[in-house]
């Protein structure tokens, strides 16, 4: 993990991407590159504009946050529509990483929040964050898959970096119904753990009939974790995963960090 993009609009939310930020540069050695994009409000966005004339005052804030950091900070100021400017930056600057702060459920009709939206988009794993975490070692990382893609899967890299760095536990589960077998469950995951070079793994499954995302969402009423990781739907053979990815869904209410990324087509 060497490059790591932080969009900021200057709010606390965006704060809790810097402190996720502070914690991994303690670490290892990354480069972090500050991006506030200048745009107009669009209709169909829930975030606040920005005008021009606010450009210095913009940059005085940023260098404000560069001297948060002890080394490798750039900062970068574009103007544009909010989602099309992160989305072709991350594009051309090769991240491996993008850090946001999520401020929650928004209306779907309204577009869905913003860090809903690059989740949704991005090429580039997105570690998102509703809350604060500068208490939090992230000893427990919950990785969610149905187990069942049998090529290795690069995007788990960034998911790997961050059960190194921060010495975690990483946890597999399995959201199942009555007709799945445990053993061939088991398989999977323990076919998927050592492709994948994936190692010390506890496995969970737990049994919900009403879908994947109720399923989760149970079992993390009964179970704490400090971190979760999952990907985009469109790859994942989920029989009851819905058109509208669960992956996003809970980026909006679940109140953890959260690890989210495109698998490859097959």
């Amino acid at each position: 993990m060497k490059k790591i993009l932080i969009p900021t609009d200057f709010s606390d939310v965006a704060s809790y991407a810097i402190d996720m930020a502070l914690k991994i540069q303690k670490r290892i050695e990354a480069q972090i590159t500050l991006l506030h994009v200048v745009t107009q409000q669009d209709e169909n966005s829930p975030s606040q504009s920005t005008s021009s004339e606010d450009k210095p005052a913009c940059l005085k804030k940023l260098e404000k946050l560069k001297a948060d950091f002890p080394t490798n900070i750039e900062t970068v100021i574009l103007e544009g529509k909010l989602n099309e400017v992160i989305i072709n930056f991350l594009e051309d600057g090769q991240f491996d990483l993008v850090l946001m702060g999520t401020k929650g459920t928004i209306d779907r009709e309204l577009g869905g929040s913003e860090t809903e939206i690059i989740v949704r988009r991005s090429s580039v794993p997105v570690l998102s964050l509703m809350s604060c975490c500068k208490k939090s070692d992230f000893k427990n990382i919950l990785f969610i898959n149905d187990f069942k893609n049998e090529i290795e899967i690069e995007e788990l890299n960034i998911l790997k970096t961050i059960v190194a760095i921060f010495d975690s536990k990483l946890h597999f589960l399995k959201i199942t119904d009555d007709n799945e077998s445990e053993l061939l469950m088991e398989k999977n995951m323990c076919d998927f753990a050592r492709k994948n070079k994936l190692e010390n793994v506890k496995m969970h499954f737990f049994s919900n009939d009403l879908g994947i995302e109720e399923g989760i969402e149970s079992f993390l009423s009964k179970n704490d974790f400090d971190m979760l990781s999952l990907g985009t739907n469109r790859h994942l053979d989920f029989n009851h995963w819905k058109k509208s990815s669960i992956a996003e869904d809970l980026v909006n209410h679940i109140n953890k960090p959260i690890i989210t990324f495109h698998l490859p087509e097959e």
